[in-house]
């Protein structure tokens, strides 16, 4: 048995965005990426240095002291502890509106009149075209344009 909610709710992927909006995501990314670094800065910075002293390029005296690294690394820790309850709860979240959402009942399908009325086209055109493999819809102005291949 196939789950009838396995496509619903229907995605749309293929919606054109302005530049604006593209060049806002570009810039958020980014920005986010440099924030990483940021606070992964002093992290990376110690990891070289320890790196240089294991291939004996640097002169320095291995000493752990683990209760400064440590104490340095407490804010990462924390913020990696902040994002994973963030990221669980908006999961608990989005699962709790996906179920309600296939709870809900589905709207009951249009008549053949009223989608041909909303097509444009009459009840036989419509027929024909839910008979055919692949059918293109789109708008020129106000105008519903549709293509078909049988």
């Amino acid at each position: 048995m196939t789950d009838p909610f396995a496509n619903w709710p229907p995605i749309i992927h293929s919606a054109k965005r302005s530049r604006l909006i593209f060049w806002r995501d570009a810039l958020l990314t980014t920005l986010m990426w440099g924030l990483m670094f940021l606070i992964l800065y002093s992290e990376f910075a110690f990891a070289l240095a320890a790196l240089d002293v294991l291939l004996g390029r640097s002169e320095a005296e291995i000493d752990a002291e683990l209760d400064i690294f440590l104490r340095r690394m407490q804010p990462m820790l924390l913020l990696i502890g902040a994002l994973v309850v963030m990221l669980a709860i908006a999961t608990l979240i989005s699962r709790r509106r996906r179920n309600k959402a296939l709870e809900a009942p589905q709207p009951q399908p249009l008549g053949d009149t009223e989608r041909a009325a909303i097509a444009g086209m009459d009840e036989t055109a419509l027929a024909a075209a839910e008979g055919m493999k692949r059918v293109v819809v789109g708008r020129q102005g106000t105008a519903l344009i549709i293509s078909a291949t049988p």
